[in-house]
């Protein structure tokens, strides 16, 4: 990946499709080929969004809202539980000038449910994922230069802040090749 200076010019997202869902690696598989450079086209993940490829976690968007499309995937479990009981009795009588009722009731509820859109997952873990490089280090401005003139152009890397790093992050980088200060 290369140090921070070249991560503006050098960065891009690889993307390798996977033949478990073949029509939706196809959106983005296409999305890539049509075009040679990286640069203005899949450098980062909005890139690729705004061009409607497809990052991991996504879904083909539908046709005018209303169906489903190739490449669409089922991504909901759900499991719930619903016991309710209830008792209910009275008794009323009348003695004479005297009336008694007695009533009783008991009820019991439990309910318990468990929901998970599995793909939702993947926008926690983009979330959580460099964190700890969202600010900008603004005390170290790469002023562009071309032939001399100055192009109006100010770069910043990203500046390391190690409160911010999530743990998600630190497991992520412990099994992966991606060092402290680059991004994933």
């Amino acid at each position: 990946m290369g140090s921070p200076s070249e991560w503006n010019t050098r960065y891009h997202c690889g993307f390798q499709g996977s033949d478990l869902n073949p029509e939706s690696s196809a959106w983005t598989n296409q999305y890539y080929g049509f075009f040679d450079d990286p640069t203005g086209h899949y450098q980062n993940i909005d890139e690729i969004i705004s061009g409607r490829g497809l990052v991991n976690g996504q879904e083909p968007t539908a046709p005018y809202g209303m169906w489903n499309n190739v490449g669409n995937r089922s991504n909901g479990f759900a499991k719930s539980t619903s016991d309710q009981i209830s008792v209910n009795a009275s008794f009323a009588a009348d003695f004479g000038n005297h009336e008694i009722q007695f009533g009783l009731q008991y009820q019991q509820r439990k309910a318990s449910a468990y929901n998970n859109a599995a793909t939702l997952l993947w926008d926690v873990m983009r979330g959580v994922t460099n964190a700890q490089l969202k600010d900008l280090d603004l005390a170290n401005p790469q002023l562009i230069y071309r032939d001399g003139v100055f192009m109006d152009t100010i770069n910043y890397n990203r500046k390391y802040v190690p409160v911010l790093q999530k743990n998600f992050d630190v497991n992520l980088r412990k099994n992966s090749d991606f060092r402290l200060m680059e991004p994933i």
